[in-house]
């Protein structure tokens, strides 16, 4: 059975790093919302194409939670406190760069990426998100 994380204003977590920041936002007072709900956004079909225009943008609909949206600053936060793997690679950066949603990426810290050449700063820059690494959410983001 998986272990089940809580904040201290009871919010369920999915891991000890997403309790550390909450547990941060609530001491410094600062209003959050935790997994705000779905965004739908249209991710690449990789190699796809289409018959009907004979064109190879092809596109089909996906859902996407963030971690927290802070409401002072308008931003949506995901949190990663561990190494990420190929597929939520694709998914986070297919979601960033439709530009739709301000989102900004908090690592743990700046490990390398398992299979890559790029740590997670590297990987945020490469997919023009912006990120940072450590353990509060910046003061420039709030």
């Amino acid at each position: 059975m998986p272990k089940i994380y809580r904040s201290e204003d009871g919010d369920k977590c999915d891991s000890e790093f997403e309790v550390l920041i909450v547990d941060d936002l609530i001491e410094r007072g600062i209003p959050y919302e935790f997994h705000p709900g779905p965004f739908e956004y249209n991710r690449p079909v990789r190699a796809g194409y289409c018959l009907d225009c004979d064109k190879s943008n092809v596109r089909k609909g996906a859902t996407y939670t963030p971690d927290l949206y802070l409401p002072r600053t308008d931003i949506y936060v995901e949190l990663k406190g561990g190494s990420m793997t190929q597929a939520s690679r694709g998914r986070l950066a297919d979601f960033c760069r439709t530009g739709e949603v301000p989102i900004r990426f908090l690592f743990r810290d700046n490990r390398k990426i398992k299979g890559t050449k790029l740590n997670h700063l590297g990987w945020a820059a490469r997919n023009k998100c912006e990120a940072a690494v450590g353990r509060r959410i910046p003061n420039a983001w709030l």
